[in-house]
């Protein structure tokens, strides 16, 4: 036991991997993430998943035996109400530092992330914890300052980048500071 009374996580050998989604549901991105974590070669990588909640995707996750935990992440949801809206960045910064907690004690090698807003935690708790990010892009995002964001995010707190798809990776044509991290992986 610890000096705080609690018992220690045990660290991985394999190294772990901390896998951030914010969709507790079963959508496209959560599919090829639990089909990604069938085929994961657990003697090289130990998947931790980290979701908002319980729902399908949780059930999934606890059928083909992967650790996961329940961290709040607010869905940022668009919201005209004021005092709902000015509630989201306390919300994001409680649940970055507790995927920072997380990664320190379990000792993770990497964060992955699986959604555009997992990236904004991920990515932000990634470089708290000082360990690498690599996002997992599934959507295509038009041209515009929405796009461009996207693009100073991911050069600022990915490693590397992985994409879906071509027209993902089209995404990334006119970023030099991203263009070099991006690998195209099919989905399983």
């Amino acid at each position: 036991m610890s000096k705080s009374g609690k018992m220690p996580l045990p660290t991985h050998n394999p190294p772990a991997v901390l896998i951030v989604d914010t969709c507790p549901e079963m959508s496209g991105a959560e599919v090829t993430l639990v089909a990604m974590l069938k085929h994961w070669d657990r003697n090289r990588f130990h998947p931790i998943v980290a979701i908002p909640a319980t729902g399908t995707l949780h059930q999934q996750l606890t059928g083909i035996g992967v650790e996961s935990y329940i961290i709040p992440m607010d869905p940022l949801i668009k919201t005209r109400n004021l005092h709902k809206a000015s509630g989201y960045p306390l919300a994001m910064v409680s649940a970055v530092r507790r995927l920072v907690r997380l990664a320190k004690e379990r000792s993770v090698a990497l964060i992955h992330t699986n959604s555009l807003r997992a990236h904004l935690y991920g990515l932000l708790a990634a470089k708290l914890a000082r360990v690498p990010a690599v996002p997992y892009l599934h959507d295509l995002y038009p041209n515009g300052w929405g796009r461009r964001g996207l693009i100073g995010l991911f050069g600022f707190g990915a490693e590397r980048i992985i994409v879906n798809s071509r027209a993902v990776q089209a995404t990334f044509d006119d970023a030099p500071r991203c263009r070099n991290k991006v690998k195209l992986i099919y989905p399983p």
